[in-house]
């Protein structure tokens, strides 16, 4: 290969000789094949050598190959630096969990540090404070050439001391990713880092804390050695940190593997120790790391909460978001004034937030179960203003939010309907699962969102893969499409499909059991002709197992349920004319059925069980269960039968067909009307409203198919006559039972 001419480069001219010794007896010598061979180059794959000198020129990545003159990586070495920089390495665990949110990877460098999530860390750069307590300015600090780091390495020898191994990490973590991988692969680098173990005592804390910064940006992948003798030093010392240098260090360690659990405790101590001194920049830092290292000691549960209360004039709105976030990653249980206090700062900042930083908020209301409607007002026109930046776990966390909190709010649903085809195509399963619930729950049908459902829906489809690892995801988005009557035949196929039935059958049955057997009934009482799932005998016994334990719980002993039994038995004058059980199995809650003649007289209820009986044995509970789960059908099928197949009667004489209407007709069954009875509670509806929830309304829908006529004993009239007189519970049933 030709030495390419370059221009007079002083720098380049003085270390020649270094670079020579480094690069050429390690590299020129291992592909003097290529130089043997290349006289048979074509001239097309002459040009494409040219192609590729120029892209390693493009890198920056150039051989000093003697004093007169300098020359390029070969080819064939250019492609051994591509094989060696593309080789796959393993993630910390904390990148895996983050694998959806952070988009920068690991690329040609493979090293430990990939740089925090912008939008998470935004708050950092909000106040100069945050400088000395976290990494975030470790991430901008590339500039030295490969040239540069092999004369660094040079002066590695066997008698450095602690001050001169600090500032060689710290000036080799400079190097940048496309040259890292050379570090990885130098005998030289391995002897520095072994140094550096040996010499671990004598570094002062400030070299410490130097040399873990050092390690965010070196490619320390295949030394797991010297990261656990690192941390076994800090944990050693981590008496000797103060809070600044305690939260540095843990915010170090959180982005390289794990933070030891020492630096967390001595962290709990110092902030318990030095509760007054702890600012406003300091508390949001602390939180920050809490929520990364999904910790929250209960002994600081209280300081905090009031700490939150005293700086939250000063919060700014990144500032709430990673507050929220980090308490909500920590799940930690702080007083509802705490978070209103937080909330109510977040309401007047509202106008200047991020989309990121208000799903953080909605999170932590999700998870204290808190409502704060002044924020959920100042909301939708904030996500008008954040159409088309809004990121898709975002606007999922919002949405789920709302439908967690059972709120109604329609703009803020139809704003993001309206951005869904934007997104759709960054959606996971996981993202597009919990939407549909969230609007199914909420009970908005697929024409109040039509881009919502539909888009989501064929992201499901798309994503058919994912299933196999979040089975679970498709069982929830197609038990929400039901709630809203869409029954999508190829994804119902899909998950009663043998790979599947494997996956649930394996489970353990409050796992998945319950919305598979909503699932299945809902598809055989509105939609028998959509598909008929198959399920095994064992899966089928299982299913009924769960419907013994479910009937054998506290669900039957509701205490407003049990009144409403007791007095509607005196009212009806017998326990034979009221029955408190499962009138839909598969709905998996209680009601009290009651049935009426044409006259309103009370007529005893089918003391048959709707539920199968214990003593039965499995196969004939499962029988008769799944016989009340197709009930909806056999009538169909049989209606269809006797129309095809009409009965053939043997006629009569005429003399006895005559003497026949000579008597009188037998009286014919009476017309019963069937009553199904619910106790509602304020779970059934939206949050102050009477709209009913997703699963509330499918389960009336179901019953009306059922051909019951449902009475509501609603919870705002019921509950306050629990401990009314006898006289008045009477007198309000009978007014449900007979008006």
């Amino acid at each position: 290969m030709p030495l390419t001419d370059l221009s007079y480069d002083p720098f380049q001219l003085q270390m020649s000789a270094k670079l020579l010794r480094h690069h050429a007896h390690r590299w020129l010598y291992r592909h003097t094949s290529f130089n043997r061979s290349k006289h048979t180059s074509s001239s097309l794959d002459h040009k494409k050598e040219e192609e590729e000198e120029e892209e390693i020129r493009k890198m920056g990545i150039t051989l000093a190959y003697k004093p007169e003159g300098k020359a390029s990586l070969t080819p064939s070495s250019y492609l051994k630096v591509k094989e060696i920089c593309g080789k796959s390495r393993s993630k910390s665990a904390y990148h895996k969990q983050h694998q959806y949110n952070n988009f920068s990877s690991e690329g040609l460098s493979g090293r430990i540090f990939v740089k925090k999530n912008a939008n998470y860390c935004a708050f950092e750069t909000s106040r100069p404070e945050y400088r000395k307590m976290s990494c975030i300015n470790s991430n901008n600090l590339y500039k030295l050439q490969l040239q540069e780091a092999v004369l660094l390495l040079d002066e590695v020898t066997g008698d450095l001391g602690p001050a001169e191994i600090t500032t060689l990490l710290s000036k080799l973590s400079q190097v940048l990713p496309e040259h890292s991988c050379y570090l990885q692969n130098e005998r030289l680098f391995v002897k520095l880092l072994e140094q550096s173990v040996d010499t671990l005592d004598d570094f002062t804390v400030t070299q410490l804390i130097d040399i873990l910064r050092s390690f965010l940006t070196l490619p320390l992948n295949g030394f797991p050695n010297v990261l656990s003798a690192y941390n076994g030093a800090f944990c050693k010392r981590a008496n000797e940190l103060d809070l600044h240098q305690l939260l540095l260090a843990a915010d170090m360690w959180l982005y390289i593997d794990q933070c030891p659990p020492r630096i967390l405790q001595q962290l709990y101590g110092v902030v318990t120790e030095n509760f007054n001194q702890i600012g406003c920049a300091e508390l949001v830092q602390l939180l920050y790391i809490f929520g990364e290292s999904r910790t929250f000691p209960n002994t600081l549960k209280e300081p905090i909460g009031s700490l939150i209360i005293q700086h939250s004039d000063q919060f700014n709105g990144q500032e709430i978001g990673a507050v929220c976030l980090g308490l909500f990653k920590s799940q930690a249980h702080l007083s509802d004034a705490c978070i209103l206090t937080l909330v109510d700062r977040a309401t007047l900042l509202v106008n200047d937030m991020k989309g990121i930083t208000i799903s953080s908020i909605m999170k932590i209301l999700r998870f204290s179960h808190l409502v704060h409607i002044p924020f959920f007002d100042a909301m939708p026109p904030r996500l008008f203003e954040l159409k088309g930046k809004m990121a898709v776990q975002s606007m999922m966390h919002v949405l789920l939010g709302f439908s967690a909190l059972s709120f109604e709010k329609k703009d803020v649903f139809q704003t993001i309907n309206q951005q869904i085809p934007r997104v759709s195509k960054f959606c996971r399963c996981k993202d597009a699962a919990k939407m549909i619930w969230a609007s199914a729950t909420l009970g908005y049908f697929p024409n109040e969102l039509p881009e919502l459902y539909s888009f989501l829906t064929d992201v499901l489809r798309e994503r058919k893969e994912e299933f196999q690892m979040f089975p679970e995801m498709l069982l929830i988005a197609l038990h929400s499409l039901a709630f809203v009557g869409s029954f999508p035949r190829d994804l119902l196929e899909l998950v009663f499909s043998p790979d599947l039935m494997k996956i649930w059958s394996r489970s353990d049955k409050y796992k998945f059991y319950p919305d598979l057997l909503t699932l299945y009934g809902t598809i055989n009482l509105e939609s028998p002709d959509t598909m008929t799932p198959r399920l095994s005998d064992a899966m089928r016994v299982q299913m009924t197992e769960y419907i013994q334990d479910l009937s054998r719980s506290d669900i039957l002993k509701k205490h407003e349920v049990t009144i409403a039994e007791e007095f509607l038995t005196k009212l009806l004058h017998g326990d034979m004319f009221v029955r408190k059980h499962m009138i839909l199995p598969h709905m998996r809650s209680i009601d009290l059925e009651v049935h009426l003649d044409e006259n309103n007289e009370p007529v005893p209820v089918d003391s048959l069980p709707s539920y199968p009986n214990c003593q039965q044995s499995p196969l004939a509970a499962c029988d008769d269960f799944f016989a009340r789960l197709n009930y909806k059908q056999n009538i169909a099928k049989a209606t269809l039968e006797r129309t095809t197949h009409p009965t053939i009667r043997q006629m009569e004489p005429i003399r006895e067909r005559e003497s026949s209407f000579s008597e009188p007709l037998p009286p014919s069954k009476p017309l019963i009307k069937k009553l199904a009875i619910q106790v509602s509670n304020r779970n059934s509806y939206c949050y102050q409203t009477r709209r009913l929830l997703g699963m509330p309304a499918m389960k009336r829908r179901q019953l009306a198919l059922m051909d019951y006529k449902v009475v509501e004993l609603y919870h705002w009239e019921w509950f306050p006559l629990l401990n009314s007189s006898p006289k008045r519970k009477l007198a309000y049933l009978h007014s449900k039972i007979f008006s």
